[in-house]
């Protein structure tokens, strides 16, 4: 019986003396020529010059969800509160009264955002824009658009107003003023004689029309003194523009 190891050698051996020749190879086989060379082909990256899409992507959603979030919310604290962008039309005789008179009616018809007058003594309360709407439908709205402005100090009126500003600190005829708006809900009670539903000296600007067919005036007199109502009134029942 054979060894392994021995076994092994002898049967390496005896291929080895059985193997057919290998044949011979020429020196011309064993060169490469150029043309068999081995080609190393490049592939491009797809991501390669992109590291730059992800973020800005993100950047964007982000930006984007901000902006409509921002809208999202300005919309959903009006939703609701009259007066309604695109769907109400309200109306408010209004007036500036100084010590002993009133102003003259504002000429400034420009309109913005909806809230406006038509030179008649009567502001027109039809927001078109979230801006004018709901909480949004102030006074300084109103004044904005005709290019003045109110304070709880007083009121600059705008290039178109035939007025001069109010202030309060120069009181009436040396007598100590105050600057205040009173309002009336309903013009056709103010104009019987009824005394103002509201009347402040703060926050002026903030103050939010509340309804249709209303009365406002801003007066600067002196303590204790009674506020008129303002004498267009009637022109509520004719107007321009319904």
């Amino acid at each position: 019986m054979i060894s392994r190891r021995g076994g092994t050698s002898e049967h390496y051996a005896s291929f080895r003396r059985n193997a057919l020749p290998l044949p011979a190879v020429g020196k011309a086989s064993r060169k490469k020529n150029s043309s068999d060379s081995v080609r190393v082909t490049t592939v491009k990256n797809p991501d390669q010059g992109r590291s730059w899409f992800l973020p800005v992507m993100v950047a964007v959603t982000l930006l984007g969800a901000i902006v409509v979030g921002a809208v999202a919310m300005t919309r959903e604290s009006n939703t609701g509160v009259r007066p309604e962008a695109l769907v109400d039309h309200w109306h408010a005789a209004y007036g500036v009264y100084v010590c002993d008179s009133f102003q003259a009616p504002i000429l400034d018809q420009t309109d913005p955002e909806g809230i406006h007058t038509h030179a008649d003594g009567v502001i027109h309360i039809h927001p078109f824009r979230s801006t004018a709407a709901g909480t949004n439908a102030t006074v300084d709205a109103f004044f904005r658009a005709t290019g003045g402005e109110v304070t709880d100090d007083g009121y600059t009126p705008g290039p178109s107003a035939n007025a001069d500003p109010v202030v309060e600190s120069d009181g009436c005829n040396g007598e100590p003023a105050t600057w205040q708006l009173a309002y009336w809900d309903n013009a056709i009670l103010a104009e019987s004689g009824a005394a103002p539903d509201t009347v402040i000296t703060a926050n002026i600007a903030d103050f939010k029309f509340r309804g249709d067919i209303a009365a406002m005036t801003l007066a600067l007199v002196p303590e204790g003194a009674e506020i008129p109502a303002p004498p267009t009134i009637p022109s509520l029942s004719n107007l321009t523009d319904i």
